[in-house]
């Protein structure tokens, strides 16, 4: 008779025992850096002196400086494991393994030591776990700072404690008198003499506690990949060919990094910050090969321990999204018109019929410049364009990127311009748009003069909406308004938590104003999603899109090297 199979709560007994087998050393770092810092600064002394004898560390000989660093070095050691760095995994079986050897041998404590041993059998035996590479450029400086400071520590420990334990007259003893003898004789600056070799030690591991910290700090760097410069122009080449929507113009942007794979169409444009890969819109190509690139994409950024999230992703990319194991939640809604006979006849538009009808009684004239203005008209008017760019940038808060055109004289001459123009010829406001497909467009800078005539800039969009849709255009976007459409007691709790952030940020953020002006257009409203990898993802998103977005406000801020560099690129 066939053996019975285990019977399922066997099985799930056996499965949370490789669990926490497999989170023991994790764990066991993390509570080893909460006493470090709770014992060598005095807070929490009691609970480090009844546990010093299990974890990998003796709170109870630490200062507040070593504390610190030994706290610090731990929690990113832990950090490092939870992320299944393959070099943080290395320097823990080493950690692990000093503190077996001292526990044992310096501080004669069985169950420390049987600790540091069953955690260093947990890691070598869990090793297929740990895939995710540092970043390459700081591996072996890690390695060798990492590996000379524990040296310095381990050694220097040991040989303290066995000399201080040796008794008076031992040839342990003799030895270390007749050296410390020795040094005082031929030591004229006295470094060496006795008297200050214990506070040149405690200098010397200092320096090893600061160097392993060093090295922690590199081994949770994130891994860029950095592709041969020949095919950075083929990346950009494909999302030309390919890309279409309201986000292709700022998915061709010079803030943006391209990923794609040898064969294929298909292009994922992301921007980088910090571990965060904020990939921008729906992945560019045909379905087949736009994915096919994103299931990569995913997993070398997996493997380089950078965090991929999703902006601005499109409802058709939901399905597909989640299938790769996202969370999708609403971040705002697009506001759409169709140019197909737009005008300002009819109920629906009689609000901008009003708002253009008093702008042209004030004097206002609109003309629309689709292929940009030439050089002539742009060195003419630019002054002019510019004092009303600086102008209108005061008071509105900083200056944003990202998703959100800055006002670049070059560019006047390669995107579609309406200038509005008070009745003594001075320029009033402008709009600018830029091509999305050849029958498409998406509104880029709204700017005007704090003095303008009212109207002055609904009569640009308006008049810039008609004439395109006189030369057969079918479509423009008025852009993504955030956070409109959320609500704090529906839909996912990201969406619920944003929503809930909204009345924060009112000031800054107009959202009932942006979506009354777009309204005037009568557009269709369809939702934009962003999309995280588990629960605690939607934080990392929220900051990463934020720095994105104030890059031009951050001088100390850079995003990755653009794609579009000869050198230099990086990505995940």
């Amino acid at each position: 008779m066939a053996e019975a199979a285990p019977s399922s709560p066997a099985r799930t007994l056996r499965r949370a025992a490789r669990r926490m087998a497999d989170r023991l050393p994790m764990l066991a770092l993390a509570a080893a850096a909460a006493l470090a810092v709770a014992g060598g600064t005095g807070i929490g002394s009691g609970l480090a002196s009844w546990l010093v004898a299990i974890l990998p560390v003796d709170p109870q000989t630490l200062d507040p400086v070593d504390a610190v660093t030994v706290g610090a070095t731990l929690a990113l050691l832990a950090i490092g494991l939870f992320r299944r760095k393959r070099l943080a995994r290395r320097l823990a079986v080493a950690t692990f393994g000093a503190a077996a050897l001292g526990q044992a041998v310096t501080l004669h404590h069985p169950f420390g030591a049987a600790l540091g041993v069953v955690c260093v059998v947990a890691l070598v035996r869990s090793g297929h776990r740990y895939r995710v590479d540092s970043d390459r450029a700081l591996r072996r400086i890690s390695v060798v700072l990492a590996v000379a400071g524990a040296a310095v520590l381990v050694v220097g420990s040991l040989l303290s404690d066995a000399i201080a334990a040796a008794p008076v007259g031992s040839p342990l003893d003799d030895l270390a008198s007749s050296l410390m003898a020795g040094l005082d004789g031929v030591d004229p600056t006295g470094i060496l003499v006795p008297e200050r070799a214990a506070s040149n030690f405690e200098v010397l591991e200092l320096v090893a506690r600061l160097a392993v910290l060093v090295a922690a700090f590199g081994i949770l760097r994130a891994d860029p990949d950095r592709p041969a410069p020949n095919l950075l122009e083929r990346y950009r080449e494909l999302a030309r060919r390919n890309a279409h929507g309201a986000l292709a113009p700022f998915q061709l942007g010079r803030d943006k990094l391209l990923f794609a794979l040898p064969s294929g169409d298909g292009v994922i444009a992301y921007g980088r910050a910090g571990r965060d890969a904020i990939v921008l819109g729906d992945p560019i190509g045909t379905p087949a090969d736009a994915w096919r690139t994103f299931r990569a994409f995913v997993g070398r950024c997996a493997r380089g321990d950078v965090a991929v999230a999703v902006y601005q992703a499109s409802a058709a990319s939901i399905e597909p999204l989640e299938a790769l194991g996202f969370r999708t939640f609403k971040i705002g809604e697009e506001a759409i018109v169709d140019l197909r006979g737009f005008d300002l006849s009819g109920s629906h538009r009689a609000n901008l019929r009003h708002t253009v009808t008093r702008a042209a009684r004030g004097g206002v004239r609109v003309a629309w410049y689709p292929s940009g203005l030439s050089p002539d008209e742009a060195a003419r008017l630019l002054p002019a364009l510019a004092g009303i760019d600086a102008t209108w940038h005061r008071g509105r808060g900083p200056r944003m990127g990202f998703t959100i055109g800055e006002f670049a004289p070059a560019d006047l001459g390669d995107v579609g311009v309406a200038l509005a123009f008070e009745a003594d010829g001075r320029p009033a406001a402008f709009a600018t748009f830029r091509r999305t497909e050849p029958d498409a467009w998406v509104l880029d800078l709204l700017r005007r003069r704090s003095d303008a005539t009212p109207g002055a800039i609904e009569a640009a969009v308006a008049h810039a909406a008609m004439a395109m849709a006189e030369a057969g255009d079918r479509q423009l976007s008025l852009g993504l308004v955030a956070l409109r459409g959320l609500a704090p007691n529906s839909g996912p709790v990201e969406s619920r938590l944003l929503a809930l952030g909204i009345p924060l940020i009112r000031s800054v953020y107009d959202i009932a104003g942006l979506t009354f002006f777009k309204n005037k257009f009568a557009p269709r409203w369809e939702p934009r999603h962003a999309a995280v990898r588990g629960r605690l993802g939607g934080l990392g998103f929220v900051v990463g899109v934020l720095r994105l977005h104030l890059a031009p406000s951050l001088p100390r801020f850079k995003p990755e090297a653009p794609a579009l560099r000869p050198s230099g690129h990086s990505q995940p």
